[in-house]
């Protein structure tokens, strides 16, 4: 699954790169927030969370009032009986009824604040200087819904928010000279940006 395989090579990383402070990590296309959150509780579980800065992008500002107001349906999900049932045993302290509509669920607030949302088109020019130098993105399910010309934009201003070494996690297949592919987790492909790569940013 695309989800356990970003978790897994994230979980890495920031393991073998935790010594030099808060790790900074990006979700590109974040939708309405489901994997970001759940990505934030997968750290938290595993004890990470306050190792790293987590700041969620999409260009649809809708979709980050969605994303902010965490409130999702019972009924997307099968209904309340079934979403409770189906997660797994310890992440179930992560989701609760949302306090004033028992029809959807919401996450505990120590994982509700522990995202930064930005509005941010990774297709313009001026991404890569509306975004903070992130040491990993994450981009799952964004390139396959643009055209090609829109594609190369987005591949080069997320290679350019990267900081040299940083790691790119995605489910697409990504061919860039910047780029060092650097394994495979199921659905998920990582690359790290070449340390060489450090010259783009002195331009």
């Amino acid at each position: 699954m695309v989800f356990h395989g970003t978790r897994d090579v994230l979980f890495k990383f920031i393991r073998e790169h935790g010594g030099r402070g808060a790790i900074k990590i990006a979700v590109v296309g974040c939708s309405a927030g489901e994997e970001v959150y759940s990505l934030l509780a997968a750290l938290d579980q595993a004890g990470l969370r306050s190792r790293v800065e987590l700041r969620a992008i999409d260009n649809d500002p809708q979709m980050l009032i969605r994303a902010q107001r965490a409130a999702y349906s019972f009924g997307e999900y099968g209904g309340r009986q079934n979403f409770f049932e189906g997660l797994a045993r310890e992440y179930r302290e992560y989701f609760v009824e949302h306090p004033t509509d028992s029809a959807f669920f919401t996450l505990v607030p120590r994982i509700k604040k522990g995202v930064h949302f930005q509005l941010a088109d990774a297709a313009k020019s001026d991404f890569k200087t509306n975004v903070p130098r992130q040491d990993v993105v994450v981009m799952n399910n964004v390139l396959v819904h643009v055209q090609a010309e829109e594609r190369e934009k987005i591949i080069s201003n997320v290679i350019n928010s990267l900081s040299p070494g940083g790691l790119l996690i995605t489910n697409e297949d990504i061919d860039h000279p910047s780029l060092i592919p650097a394994g495979r987790a199921g659905a998920i492909r990582s690359y790290v940006l070449r340390l060489d790569s450090a010259a783009q940013y002195a331009q």
